[in-house]
């Protein structure tokens, strides 16, 4: 016997498809905070655009635009990264020792394809772990003014934090 026919019968019956889930809009919002300048990125239209483009490869979604036979159930899923940090020590005589660690900020907005209406809000915030974070502390680290984070790590920084939105909406739908 299989599977599906060794399922009772009013649990086939009562069993709903998962929805569809689109791909709405991907936005990374632009950095103006302090922290962009004691960074050393002046200009972050570059990362911005790496990382617009790191989303919209990670998720393989078909686009919301091109639903044309969309469910009343099937969901589409806006994503904006609201802030990130790329992480620096800063040593100095007058000021102490100021660090912050690389981080990524994601605001994430599913919702019904044909109504509009919201379906959930996610929002997460993952940083580098401590450990990763100390070790990038070599020496050479400490005589360049450069980012704690590298392209690729801010990319796995991305994956990572996209995995977590995607499990919320998992467990919600």
């Amino acid at each position: 016997m299989t599977s599906a026919a060794a399922a009772p019968f009013w649990r086939r019956l009562f069993r709903r498809d998962p929805p569809h889930i689109y791909l709405g809009q991907l936005t990374v919002a632009p950095r103006t905070d302090l922290l962009r300048l004691l960074e050393g990125s002046g200009s972050s239209v570059a990362r911005d655009t790496d990382l617009r483009t790191y989303l919209a490869d990670w998720l393989q979604l078909p686009k919301a635009s091109s639903a044309e036979s969309a469910r009343d159930s099937d969901l589409a899923l806006d994503v904006l990264v609201k802030r990130y940090r790329l992480g620096q020590l800063m040593v100095g005589d007058p000021i102490p020792v100021v660090f912050w660690r690389p981080m990524v900020e994601i605001t994430s907005r599913a919702y019904f394809l044909k109504s509009g209406k919201d379906f959930l809000t996610i929002e997460v915030r993952h940083r580098m772990p401590w450990r990763q974070y100390l070790r990038r502390l070599s020496l050479r680290f400490w005589f360049s003014p450069s980012p704690a984070a590298t392209k690729e790590d801010m990319q796995l920084l991305l994956g990572e934090a996209l995995l977590k939105v995607i499990g919320k909406l998992k467990a919600r739908v």
